[in-house]
């Protein structure tokens, strides 16, 4: 299913959270994406989306999301609001023409596409999502070979270590990448 598409898109948001309380809406604060070209040898990495989002329900991050992502208040005091990271987001699928018929988004795990994104479009009252959205691939379904807990779990199957900070949302998308490399590799 991979290689009929031209592009992997490898997302992986991190969003607000606390350990005690279940905040109500979560709202997504690291946005990144790292696209693989399929029809190149060795299947590199070609494009990477990456931005911060300032969130506007529960402005301060908890001491647990800190901890966890890594993500620092300063940082998404600084970062641009959802609405203008996805218009951002929107514009860069637009100028690298990565659209429903060429492209698959790949995910480790549904939260991402099925509940974090349209639970954040919703909140702004953004109706379209677009297409190319509308289809992924979670990378622990297609690999098959043994349920998965989580990202750990997936590089180990494939020999892989973790590079990066775990629950960094761009250095979990290049290490799912880099998983999703080694799936195409062994076919």
């Amino acid at each position: 299913m991979l290689q009929q598409f031209r592009y992997l898109a490898v997302l992986d948001f991190e969003a607000t959270c606390d350990d005690s309380v279940k905040l109500s809406p979560q709202e997504i604060i690291e946005f990144p994406m790292v696209v693989i070209d399929t029809a190149q040898p060795l299947f590199p990495v070609v494009k990477e989306f990456h931005s911060y989002v300032k969130p506007t329900f529960h402005p301060t991050l908890t001491p647990f999301c800190t901890g966890l992502t890594g993500i620092q208040q300063e940082t998404v005091d600084e970062a641009p609001v959802f609405k203008v990271v996805w218009d951002q987001f929107l514009q860069f699928l637009a100028e690298n023409n990565l659209t429903e018929s060429n492209t698959l988004f790949v995910t480790c795990g549904h939260w991402d596409l099925l509940r974090m994104l349209p639970a954040q479009l919703k909140t702004l009252r953004i109706t379209q999502t677009p297409k190319v959205l509308q289809q992924w691939c979670n990378i622990k379904i297609a690999s098959q070979a043994r349920n998965f807990t989580g990202l750990p779990d997936l590089l180990d199957h494939f020999g892989l270590e973790i590079v990066g900070r775990h629950h960094s949302g761009i250095d979990d998308s290049r290490n799912i990448a880099a998983a999703a490399r080694k799936f195409l590799e062994q076919g």
